[in-house]
C-alpha cells in the first residue's frame, strides 16, 4: 500500500490544492463558502453575459478577428474501421448535450453577450486522400490540417467547432478537430473524449446514449459568477493577489535575437522534444521526497531556466488552472479554464530542492485561491499599457497529465498529431503532455524574437539542465 505522501504527491496540482486548503484552512474559507454557495440554472435561454475571463478573451479575439489565436485543435489518426456516421451522431450528441458548443457571441445593447442556439446540427467534412500515391499522401494531410487549425471562426455566426475526417487508405484515417477557445478548454476535452467514446459505442450498438444530462450549462456558470465575485469574496482573493505580486516589474527580459516589436503579432512557431521516461520517472520520484508532483518538479526547473537566461531574480510564470473546484462544472463543457500567476524569488545560491520548496507553497497557494479570474487581476494592479508584450507575464507553462478518459473508439487504434498553427501568445511557453513514452514537449515563442536555433538551444540547455537536477539537486542552481 502506498504512504500518505506518495498519494499526495501523485495528486494532480489541484486536487493537491483543494486537499490542502481543507486540511490548513489556507484561504477564505472556500470549503464552507463552496457548500452553501450552488450554481443554479438560470431559468432562461435570454442572452447572458460573458464570464470575466470569457470577455477578456473575446476582446482579445477582437484585436485581430482573422488571426486563429485562439483556435484549440487536435489531429488524431485513426488506425481500423471508422463507422463515419456514427461518428458524426456521437458529435452532435455533444453538440445537443452542451450548450456551449451551440452558442454564439453577439453584440447586445452595447455589451457582448453569449446567445445558446437551440438547434445546432453540424456535419463532418471528409476529404478523400486515398488516390494520392504513398510519398505525397503525408504532405497533403498536414496541408489540410494546416488550413482546417488556423482557418478563423466568426463568432457572431457560429458555428464555433469543425470537425473534419481526412481518408488515407482502407482502415486509416485522421480525424481533426477545430474548436474556438471561447467554448472550451483542457478539461472540456477530456469530457469531449469520454463523451465521443459513449456515444460511437452505443450508436454502433444501435442503442441510445445513457450518460446523465450535466447539471448546469456553462451560460449558467457564467451569471453565477457575476453574482458570487462580488463584495467579501472578491476583495479577500483580489487582496491575496496583489500582495504576492507586490513589487514586481512584470518583465521577462530574454536574450532576444531581434528587437521587440511596437506590437505583438501573435506569430508563432513551436520546437518539438521529449523527456523519456526514465528521466521523466526519475524527476517525478524527486519531487515525491518534498511531497511535490511532477508539474511542481518541471516548474521549478522551467523558472531556474528563465532565471539563467535572462539573469532576473524575480521569475512570474502564468499557467493555466481548470477553475472547477465546484462539483457542477465537473462535467461541463466550456471555457472556466483561467491563468494563474507563479512568483518564485531565485539566487544562484539556492539548491534545487529551495527552489522546489518554494515552488511547491507557491502553487499550492494559487490554486487554492484560483477562482479569481485573470482578467480581474489584471484590471486590479492597474498596469501601464504596453502592447509589445503580454501583461504580467510573459512566459507560460502547461502540463496536461495523463487523461482519465481517453479517446477509445471500438476496433481503431488511435495515436495524437504534434501540430504547429503558427500562433504564440506569449515570448515563450512550455508545454509538455504525459504519454506512456514519458513527456511529449514544446517550445512555443515569438520568431519576431527568436530564432529557431536559438529555441532550440533553450530545449537542449533545458534538458541538459533537468539531468543534473537528477544528478544532484542539492547543487546550488548557478552550477546547473
Amino acid at each position: 500500500m502506498k504512504s500518505l505522501q506518495e498519494r499526495l504527491a501523485a495528486l494532480s496540482p489541484e486536487q493537491r490544492a483543494l486537499f490542502e486548503q481543507q486540511v490548513m484552512r489556507k484561504t477564505l474559507s472556500v470549503r464552507s463558502e463552496r457548500t452553501a454557495q450552488q450554481i443554479p440554472r438560470r431559468g432562461h435561454n435570454r442572452p447572458s453575459p460573458l464570464s470575466f475571463d470569457q470577455e477578456r478573451l473575446w476582446r482579445l479575439h477582437q484585436k485581430a478577428p482573422d488571426l486563429p489565436t485562439y483556435n484549440v485543435y487536435g489531429a488524431i489518426r485513426l488506425s481500423g474501421t471508422l463507422h463515419a456516421g456514427a461518428m458524426e451522431r456521437a458529435v452532435n450528441e455533444i453538440i445537443r448535450r452542451h450548450e456551449a458548443w451551440r452558442t454564439v457571441f453577439r453584440t447586445v445593447d452595447g455589451e457582448v453577450r453569449q446567445i445558446v442556439q437551440q438547434h445546432l446540427q453540424l456535419q463532418m467534412a471528409e476529404v478523400d486522400l486515398t488516390h494520392l500515391p504513398l510519398g505525397e499522401q503525408e504532405a497533403a494531410v498536414q496541408q489540410v490540417i494546416g488550413e482546417e487549425v488556423t482557418r478563423p471562426f466568426d463568432l457572431e455566426t457560429g458555428p464555433l467547432l469543425r470537425v473534419k475526417l481526412v481518408r488515407l487508405a482502407e482502415g486509416e484515417s485522421c480525424l481533426v478537430l477545430t474548436v474556438h477557445h471561447l467554448v472550451t478548454d483542457r478539461v472540456s476535452f477530456s469530457i469531449v473524449f469520454e463523451e465521443l467514446t459513449a456515444h460511437y459505442r452505443a450508436f454502433l450498438q444501435g442503442a441510445a446514449p445513457t450518460l446523465p444530462e450535466p447539471a448546469i450549462q456553462y451560460a449558467d456558470y457564467a451569471e453565477w459568477q457575476h453574482g458570487y465575485l462580488t463584495g467579501e469574496v472578491r476583495e479577500k482573493l483580489l487582496g491575496y493577489w496583489k500582495h504576492k505580486l507586490a513589487g514586481s516589474a512584470f518583465v521577462l527580459q530574454l536574450p532576444a535575437d531581434f528587437p521587440r516589436p511596437d506590437v505583438q503579432s501573435h506569430r508563432g512557431a513551436r520546437v518539438f522534444f521529449t523527456i523519456q521516461k526514465a528521466l521523466a520517472a526519475r524527476l517525478k520520484a524527486l519531487g515525491q521526497r518534498e511531497g511535490a508532483t511532477g508539474f511542481m518538479v518541471l516548474l521549478a526547473a522551467f523558472q531556474v531556466l528563465l532565471h539563467k537566461l535572462s539573469g532576473q531574480e524575480d521569475i512570474l510564470v502564468g499557467t493555466p488552472v481548470a477553475n472547477r473546484g465546484r462539483k457542477e462544472t465537473a462535467r461541463v463543457i466550456g471555457y472556466f479554464l483561467t491563468s494563474s500567476v507563479l512568483r518564485t524569488e531565485l539566487n544562484g545560491q539556492l539548491s534545487f530542492w529551495d527552489v522546489l520548496r518554494r515552488v511547491r507553497e507557491t502553487a499550492l497557494e494559487a490554486f487554492a485561491h484560483q477562482e479569481l479570474p485573470f482578467r480581474l487581476l489584471h484590471e486590479a494592479l492597474e498596469l501601464p499599457e504596453d502592447t509589445s508584450r503580454n501583461p504580467v507575464f510573459q512566459a507560460m507553462f502547461v502540463y496536461v497529465d495523463v487523461d482519465d478518459h481517453p479517446l477509445q473508439l471500438p476496433g481503431l487504434s488511435i495515436r495524437y498529431d504534434l501540430l504547429d498553427a503558427g500562433t504564440a501568445k506569449y515570448d515563450l511557453t512550455v508545454g509538455l503532455v504525459e504519454r506512456e513514452g514519458g513527456l511529449e514537449c514544446f517550445l512555443e515563442y515569438s520568431p519576431d524574437l527568436f530564432l529557431a536555433e536559438t529555441v532550440e538551444e533553450f530545449a537542449a540547455s533545458w534538458l541538459l539542465m533537468l539531468q543534473n537536477i537528477i544528478e544532484n539537486p542539492a547543487g546550488r542552481i548557478c552550477t546547473f
